[in-house]
């Protein structure tokens, strides 16, 4: 636009038509505030400070830590903890350390969270959270049993004068005295809890633990009795009770007290993850006091309350073989005549049967599927995602089991660990693959054009300028169109070809702008719309997706039918059923790894949408180029507009609009320097944390790759154990059957005996009454031939 302020020359003063005039003068004006307002805006332009956060930043991230922690969300005061201890020389560091540490070991994970305790005691002795940082080492000493390195906890416990101390010290040390078998020193420890101690609840109820491990029943019943006495204040003192309440069941079961000890069972809350214990143990209650039916609808109601629990074939197992003695139980009080009413001895055994059938039919499939796995020596991983029941594995298993299978294997102790770990790991993987992702999006967000918008305030001034331009571009066009339809009687020479090679230039590159999307909308709109589309596409993305995970639930349930299917599949149907699913499983990968770099695709073209991309780069070429038109055709078709008097006016007006073209480029040449000044820092920080994630995730994939090993090994021994468990079910159910026929064969035998024995008693009974006729023909017999003589031809026969 320079060309075109130089070219412009002063044309004749003649008077012009009204519409020309005015046409002029409303782009004199139009110029004249878009001159005023990017002088303003450049006046407004400031350095902007790219800089670390400050240390208010971090302080409130550490209170945001701490707001975190109190609500549960130990995991993510955890992250918030861990960038805030990398920031060299900030405060409350102490804070920082016992708040991490803590929230690792509510998290669970007691050797990270044993560090972070060592390292704030060791740094940090005269902080506020020192002796609490000593009484969690001595309680993790505990946990990890690791008595190596709590004697200098203690001793450092113990040096903290008694005024000072907290009211949890002696819970804590009684604690740990009652782990190492010192049952006097506990004792004496937890005597010194003071009432309405925050520990109180927790002191009296080990007092009466340690009275059970020195087999004094009297006294624990009795600390166990003052216990439940207290009101509890909270939650953890409400469980406390309940702990107390089945304790005392328990008790008073060793003492033979059988009301009581239901009783006590009895006032655990229906509600409490305990009822169910405190069922199976009433059951056991009644089955001592010989009481059956009582323990039967004990048990029935178990199975009522938990079906799902782990103890449930004990439960069924256990009230089949009570109606088996039940039945025995009915059949003597029938035998000698009492309660007859009280049941039916075939009823009873009936139901045993059916029980201890059923048992066995429901545990026998996953049993013998958990034999195939460890027989066939399948992979243990490809079950590692429907065992840890992650959401986000939870559709990539490649094989499935029995669920029944998969719910006794995760009570395994060991699987318990690994699924944490698993399950960590899982959100490690997630955090890393955000992290790849957001610093794609940064690198993209520094590229040219869009790097402005990390600075919001420069962005909106750069945008204006923009716009400015492209109105200015308005106001050309206008008097291109004017000087054309006015220049034609002045032409002169070879002047007219001239023109007309450069204004076919310049529409040619207007016909090009005007066909680019949404030329005919405000630049904000345009920005807005690209937007929009990427929106609509992240839409279409997610519906895929949903119907990419309804396939893999196909893909489930189809392994769970070919598993389950009845009659069993062939070995042939059943290897080409796994061939058949398996690069079925393969497809459903390569489409979801597709879907998910189509999804990071459409975050970075958001971003850049309008701004950025392959249109706004278009344009912004486009816009460029138009400008050079202009002026080319302005040099040229200027010396023809001097002759002309309607366009007096023109030269003047060109001449303000090249200079306000000039501020624009200006300004927006400063913004882009001034950003790019500022960006170097951001730039060189990226390049760090993209080689810090790149060692991360290496690290990553080598624990991953551990953890993988050892569990292989932790699932194949958990599968082993739980087949032992099955058999050991299936085993009980048909020995049962067989107690069942037993008894019955037993007492058929009874029976029988019992008629033979009978009906002796009556023949002997009847040849006493009838001795004296027996006798009689007896001795007739003896003196009588042996076959009757015949009678005399018409006689009327002979005697015997």
């Amino acid at each position: 636009m320079f060309a075109i302020a130089a070219s412009v020359m002063a044309i004749a003063t003649t008077a012009a038509p009204a519409s020309v005039r005015a046409d002029l003068a409303s782009a004199s004006k139009t110029i004249d505030a878009l001159a005023r307002e990017l002088r303003d805006l450049n006046g407004s332009v400031a350095t902007p400070q790219w800089q670390r956060p400050k240390a208010e930043t971090y302080t409130r991230r550490l209170i945001d830590a701490q707001v975190a922690y109190g609500t549960g969300r130990f995991e993510e005061a955890a992250i918030l903890l861990f960038d805030y201890m990398l920031q060299p020389g900030l405060r409350d560091r102490d804070v920082a350390l016992y708040y991490l540490a803590e929230s690792l070991y509510r998290r669970h994970d007691y050797m990270s969270a044993q560090r972070y305790f060592g390292d704030l005691v060791q740094t940090f002795p005269t902080s506020k959270h020192y002796q609490s940082a000593l009484e969690r080492l001595i309680e993790l000493a505990v946990d990890l049993d690791d008595n190596a390195s709590v004697t200098p906890r203690i001793a450092a416990l113990d040096a903290i004068p008694a005024d000072k101390k907290r009211p949890s010290a002696p819970y804590v040390r009684g604690k740990y005295a009652y782990a190492t078998g010192n049952n006097a020193e506990a004792l004496t420890f937890f005597a010194q809890v003071k009432p309405g101690s925050a520990y109180e609840f927790q002191a009296r109820f080990f007092e009466g633990a340690v009275f059970v491990a020195g087999k004094e029943l009297d006294k624990a019943i009795e600390a166990y009795a003052g216990l439940l006495k207290l009101r509890p204040r909270t939650g953890a003192d409400r469980r406390i009770i309940e702990l107390a309440q089945l304790a005392l069941g328990r008790l008073y079961y060793e003492k033979d007290l059988t009301s009581a000890a239901v009783d006590a069972y009895l006032m655990i809350d229906r509600r409490s993850d305990l009822f169910s214990e405190a069922l199976y143990e009433i059951a056991w209650v009644y089955i001592k006091a010989q009481e059956f039916e009582k323990a039967l609808r004990a048990l029935e109601l178990l199975a009522l309350t938990d079906p799902t629990s782990s103890r449930l074939p004990t439960v069924r197992i256990l009230e089949a073989n009570l109606r088996v003695r039940k039945a025995q139980a009915v059949r003597a009080r029938i035998i000698v005549g009492v309660e007859a009413e009280a049941g039916n001895p075939s009823e009873e055994y009936d139901r045993a049967e059916k029980i201890f059938i059923a048992t066995a039919d429901l545990y026998r499939p996953a049993h013998d599927e958990l034999a195939t796995i460890v027989g066939e020596q399948r992979d243990t991983r490809l079950y590692l995602g429907q065992i840890t029941s992650r959401a986000a594995d939870a559709f990539t298993a490649s094989a499935t089991m029995p669920e029944l299978a998969a719910a006794w294997v995760r009570d395994d102790a060991a699987v318990k660990r690994l699924t944490v770990a698993n399950q960590d790991l899982g959100d490690i993987g997630d955090d890393l693959r955000t992290a790849e992702d957001m610093i794609a999006r940064v690198d993209a967000a520094l590229s040219a054009e869009h790097r402005v918008s990390l600075f919001p305030a420069l962005a909106k001034k750069r945008q204006r300028a923009l716009a400015v331009r492209e109105e200015l571009l308005a106001i050309y066009l206008e008097l291109a169109r004017e000087g054309a339809a006015r220049e034609a009687a002045h032409v002169q020479g070879g002047e007219g070809s001239s023109i007309k090679t450069a204004r076919d230039a310049r529409q040619a590159l207007e016909t090009e702008l005007a066909a680019l999307p949404g030329s005919d909308k405000p630049a904000a709109d345009r920005v807005a719309a690209a937007r929009a589309e990427y929106d609509s596409l992240a839409q279409d993305a997610a519906t895929m997706e949903l119907q990419l995970d309804g396939l893999i639930a196909t893909s489930k349930a189809l392994r769970k039918y070919a598993s389950e299917a009845k009659p069993p599949l062939t070995p042939a149907q059943r290897l080409e059923t796994d061939q058949a699913l398996a690069a079925y499983d393969i497809e459903i990968d390569l489409q979801r790894q597709e879907l998910q770099v189509l999804a990071r695709e459409i975050d970075v073209g958001r971003d850049q949408a309008g701004v950025s991309d392959e249109v706004a780069l278009r344009r912004r070429d486009l816009i460029a180029a138009l400008a050079g038109a202009y002026a080319a055709e302005f040099a040229v078709a200027l010396p023809v507009w001097a002759r002309a008097s309607q366009l007096a006016k023109a030269g003047d007006i060109a001449t303000r609009g090249g200079a306000a073209w000039t501020t624009a480029d200006e300004l927006i040449a400063r913004i882009d320097s001034l950003v790019d000044g500022q960006l170097v820092e951001v730039r060189a920080e990226l390049e760090q944390i993209r080689a810090d994630l790149l060692a991360h995730r290496g690290e990553f994939e080598g624990t991953q790759g551990q953890s993988d090993v050892i569990g292989t090994d932790v699932l194949a021994f958990a599968f082993r154990e739980v087949i032992g468990k099955f058999y050991e079910i299936l085993v009980r159910s048909d020995v049962g059957v067989v107690d069942v026929h037993w008894s019955q064969r037993e007492e058929g035998l009874e029976d029988l005996t019992k008629l033979t024995l009978e009906r002796s008693r009556e023949l002997k009974h009847l040849r006493d009454e009838f001795r004296d006729l027996i006798e009689e023909d007896q001795a007739a017999k003896a003196g009588e031939p042996t076959t009757p003589t015949a009678p005399a031809p018409g006689g009327e026969g002979s005697q015997p």
